[in-house]
């Protein structure tokens, strides 16, 4: 068998090349290559100074010093390769670091920002007004996904809902059951194992969505089949973007990812409820008109 050549005489030195089809870089130790302790190149211009390629020694020119060489990279002298990819976080870590993220620190400085989640008044009584006048809450079950305090889930209920239920991660939020009458669940949206199967007559998932990593679209969105009742719809509020990730709970999802998701999941989409709730909000609250909010509804 042909042999890779290897250069014995650890005094002849590296040849001089300006070719371009060969390597202008400095040589470097072989590693496992017996005797070798340094490049021995201590000294030298390594400019325009390289390593021959190494060649194929026919069987007749195999001698019986290089039958009994020693391997090259042996396992036992052999630099194992480290991989610099970071691992990637399991699905339980992620909840849990988006449940610390979403705490008590992230409302108060939307406090300071002019939002607060805990407050019910005439912009939260004309929101849910709004949904009312198409979806028909009175009578229903509502599911609101991403609640925070449950503010809007206490619109909800006043306007007639049967039942509100308000899950979110945080544990603040849940905790504080800020609102009377309403069913709140600590949860990630990816695994409501409280929400009974079939049993939402309505999903409303205002910015909720963008929290959602891409890994877990395919598996919210037949999380939220399975909770829906069989006649029921699924309201999203998002920002519509590129597929991109913007921060560790921000995700763009653009909307023809979001709509290959849900159908995946069984869900079709009804541009005709979205072009209604236009013509009513047009005609009285200005909601959608006032806000640059992405809209899509599912059945």
């Amino acid at each position: 068998m042909a042999r890779p050549r290897k250069n014995f005489n650890r005094d002849v030195k590296p040849s001089v090349s300006t070719s371009s089809d060969v390597r202008t870089t400095a040589p470097t130790d072989v590693v496992g290559n017996n005797g070798v302790e340094d490049t021995g190149v201590d000294g030298v211009n390594m400019e325009n100074i390289v390593v021959e390629p190494e060649a194929i020694i026919p069987d007749s020119e195999v001698t019986p010093e290089m039958k009994h060489e020693e391997p090259i990279n042996k396992p036992e002298t052999a630099v194992p390769v480290v991989s610099t990819e970071v691992p990637k976080k399991s699905f339980k870590e992620r909840m849990e670091e988006c449940s610390i993220h979403f705490g008590q620190k992230y409302f108060d400085e939307m406090v300071k920002k002019g939002c607060d989640y805990k407050a019910f008044g005439d912009w939260q009584k004309g929101y849910c007004g709004l949904l009312d006048r198409v979806f028909g809450v009175r009578g229903k079950e509502v599911l609101d996904v991403g609640s925070a305090y449950g503010a809007l889930g206490n619109g909800f209920k006043q306007l007639g809902a049967k039942k509100v239920t308000c899950v979110d991660i945080s544990k603040q939020v849940i905790a504080a059951k800020q609102f009377d009458g309403l069913t709140y669940v600590l949860a990630p949206v990816q695994l409501m194992k409280a929400v009974e199967t079939g049993s939402q007559d309505l999903i409303h998932a205002s910015y909720l969505m963008n929290s959602v990593d891409a890994e877990d679209l395919d598996i919210t969105f037949f999380e939220m089949k399975r909770v829906l009742a069989a006649k029921g719809k699924v309201f999203i509020i998002m920002n519509f973007g590129k597929d991109q990730k913007l921060s560790d709970f921000d995700t763009r999802h653009s909307k023809e990812t979001i709509v290959k998701a849900a159908t995946k999941a069984g869900f079709k989409e009804v541009t005709e409820i979205v072009n209604q709730l236009r013509s009513v909000d047009d005609g009285r609250y200005e909601f959608i008109s006032n806000y640059n909010w992405g809209i899509v509804c599912f059945e």
